[in-house]
């Protein structure tokens, strides 16, 4: 219940943060240390695949150089909810990306 909660204030963080991105800078947060926390979900077997859906969605906002970075990383997740979900998402996220 503690991982879902934190999971969720992290999403609503993020979803602050991105909308943030467009306007400024922000000094409040490190964002390698964000990004690396928001990896670290999308590697996660036992966290939502919506929670790691979300995680590869705002990698791909706030870095997406970083976001690029952790295909092999990505194509690598053995777990059921990866094999249905979050490798799919990633590549469609990465093809709109370089389609940009």
């Amino acid at each position: 219940a503690h991982t879902l909660l934190l999971y969720a204030l992290l999403a609503k963080h993020c979803r602050y943060v991105l909308r943030q991105i467009g306007k400024k800078k922000s000094t409040y947060y490190n964002e390698e240390e964000m990004l690396d926390l928001l990896v670290d979900i999308v590697k996660d077997p036992d966290a939502d695949w919506m929670a790691r859906t979300a995680s590869l969605h705002a990698i791909s906002k706030i870095s997406p150089d970083r976001f690029r970075s952790i295909e092999k990383t990505v194509k690598a997740l053995t777990d059921e909810d990866a094999t249905k979900w979050v490798i799919s998402d990633y590549e469609k996220k990465l093809i709109d990306l370089n389609n940009k």
